[in-house]
């Protein structure tokens, strides 16, 4: 799924069920009238934000907060296989762990 926000009244919004529409007639819109799905659409861009939201209104410091912690994050699952290893990962929410910065070793 795809949920990218460009401007408080409009959002890209896409999911594989939804390919095969596209292909036959490219990008379409429509009016969002139903509250339920404007907030669930924000509690989703909350939930996937890593460093920050945009918002041009209060109102949203619970949900943001609420979300902080977990991110989506990468966990790797390693099985051995034979004389091999089958490494698989998947997404879940988890806490993101800061990077470790780029460090360049001195010429030797």
């Amino acid at each position: 799924m795809l949920i990218f926000p460009v401007s408080p009244s409009l959002v890209i919004f896409g999911d594989s069920s939804r390919k095969c529409e596209f292909v036959l007639r490219g990008l379409g819109f429509e009016n969002l009238s139903d509250l339920r799905h404007v907030k669930r659409i924000n509690r989703q861009v909350c939930r996937f934000s890593y460093e920050a939201v945009f918002a041009q209104k209060t109102g949203h410091e619970k949900l943001i907060q609420k979300h902080a912690v977990f991110s989506p994050i990468p966990r790797f699952n390693r099985a051995s296989r034979g004389k091999g290893e089958i490494v698989t990962f998947e997404m879940v929410f988890g806490k993101r762990e800061r990077k470790p910065k780029w460090v360049e070793k001195p010429n030797s």
